[in-house]
């Protein structure tokens, strides 16, 4: 979520734990006082369902994130 009055430039990058590569990123801009939600595997983002790993991502200015696994099946 961005608070501010400005949109907020976020730039992400996904670390894989099999090989450590970071070779999938990417950037999008958040409008001011909009939040934004969905899936790794939707835009912007769409990685692989199956990956494993770490997403880092950085903004231009404060905004709030948080990350919920969601796991199907038993």
């Amino acid at each position: 979520m961005n608070p501010g009055d400005r949109e907020v430039d976020i730039n992400y990058y996904f670390t894989s734990l099999v090989d450590g590569s970071s070779n999938l990123h990417g950037h999008f801009l958040l409008p001011a006082r909009a939040q934004a939600s969905g899936l790794m595997t939707d835009a912007p983002y769409q990685y692989p369902a199956d990956l494993e790993g770490t997403f880092t991502f950085s903004a231009s200015a404060p905004v709030s994130a948080i990350a919920l696994e969601v796991s199907t099946g038993g």
